[in-house]
């Protein structure tokens, strides 16, 4: 290893930064700025990378919050994961016609960053690459890019796709992956073609679009995928067409201004955390033709129906229940657990996040219960388990301290609470 004043350097890789910051220019022969090698130097205010560097590893910049000016020779090809990660005063970049691929979160909360130019050699773009840079009005996405990750960019940034760009293209301020005719990135100002060119919103597709507040999904649209909508904030209503059979795993979790939303009798699948935290979004129906639901889908405020027409899924006691398997999936603050025989399992998160339960009983006949069933229940102190049960998950009581488990001497509930030293009372 050699070392200067300055420089930790081994086998031309720049390993660490130990020099007083101010201007700096990384010497000759580097060809690799190490991971970390720069990360949280407060005191550097402009950096040179020459000629002969071809990668600058993750975090190597990180959290240089005063870091203004970046000049980089040719011969750069990759800048690795959180490069440049919270460079806060960083306004301009020039990127090489030599880089290829731009790692996740590269550049992500340079919130100065107003000029970036993504030349027509770079070929992947990861996730969350430009996420958070607020003051980004416009980039230009060239011939050459063939993948985006998800949530690459600000939901108030101008994003044009190159009309030579074979993979993607742009319209009605939104990114469009042409083949799969999949919405990737949408905007705040985001009007979604009704020409047949988007079937499907991509997984986190509006992820922190606070600012949206309305959206028309046009017909022909089939899937709104995990993650959509996630945290939209001010998005108030949202009309679902006919033609959408998948709502994915948290949607429109943390919706939180959400008070309308009806589910088309297309939909077939509603994944987990789906409507999870609308605090907002009080009543929902699900139709006949949804086929699956899990635990943790919902607010536990929420005042959820389920269709008489539906062959999977019935409610009961303020319970979602899954009629073949007598699963309870999901339940509510209001719950009272059916005792006429139809749910011998409880679910998995079934009761995710009930803040306001102090206390349930489980009735004769439930033979299992699953895991993290009472996750975030932190006014429960009294579960009331019957001698039917004979399976309780491993971690179903986890980090709950309060909670008494009452249940009859000599049954799989007082082993179980003995085992894993939780209270018990015996009735």
């Amino acid at each position: 290893m050699s070392k200067n004043n300055d420089f930790e350097i081994k086998d031309g890789v720049l390993i660490k930064y130990i020099g007083k910051g101010g201007n700096v220019s990384i010497p000759d022969g580097v060809i690799n700025v190490g991971a970390e090698a720069f990360m949280g130097c407060l005191s550097l205010t402009s950096i040179t990378i020459p000629r002969g560097v071809t990668n600058i590893g993750k975090r190597a910049f990180s959290g240089c919050r005063f870091l203004k000016k970046i000049t980089i020779q040719d011969d750069l090809t990759n800048i690795d994961e959180a490069a440049f990660y919270c460079c806060s005063l960083l306004e301009c970049i020039n990127l090489p016609a030599s880089v290829t691929s731009i790692g996740e979160s590269a550049f992500a909360n340079c919130r100065s960053l107003a000029t970036i130019n993504i030349p027509n050699s770079v070929t992947s773009i990861g996730k969350y690459a430009f996420f958070a840079c607020e003051s980004l009005a416009s980039i230009t996405i060239p011939e050459s890019v063939s993948s985006i990750g998800a949530a690459a960019f600000n939901e108030s940034t101008k994003v044009t796709v190159s009309k030579e760009n074979k993979t993607y293209h742009s319209n009605g301020d939104c990114l469009i992956e042409t083949a799969s005719k999949t919405l990737t990135h949408g905007f705040k100002t985001s009007i979604i073609p009704d020409d047949g060119s988007v079937t499907s919103i991509g997984a986190c597709a509006f992820l922190f679009c606070e600012s949206l507040q309305s959206i028309t999904l046009p017909r022909g649209i089939t899937s709104i995928g995990d993650e959509a909508f996630n945290r939209c904030l001010l998005l108030e209503s949202i009309d679902i067409p006919d033609s959408v059979t998948n709502i994915g795993t948290a949607a429109f979790e943390y919706c939180t201004s959400l008070k309308n939303i009806t589910i088309p009798n297309s939909v077939t699948n509603i994944g987990k955390a789906a409507f999870c935290e609308c605090t907002s979004l009080k009543n929902i129906i699900i139709p006949a033709s949804v086929t699956t639901l899990s635990g943790a889908t919902f607010d536990p405020n929420h005042k959820v129906v389920i269709s008489r027409e539906n062959k999977s899924f019935h409610s009961d006691g303020d319970c979602l229940i899954e009629t073949a398997t007598k699963t309870l999936i999901h339940g509510f603050n209001t719950s009272t657990i059916p005792d006429d025989g139809s749910v011998t399992i409880i679910g998995d998160w079934a009761f995710n996040d009930c803040r306001s339960l102090t206390s349930i009983k489980i009735p004769e006949g439930v033979t299992s219960i699953g895991e993290f069933i009472f996750n975030g229940c932190y006014n429960l102190t009294s579960v009331t388990i019957p001698n039917s049960v004979t399976n309780i998950a491993d971690h179903a009581f986890d980090f709950y301290s309060n909670i008494t488990i009452y249940a009859i001497a000599g049954s799989y509930a007082e082993q179980y609470a003995k085992e894993k030293g939780i209270n018990i009372k015996l009735l």
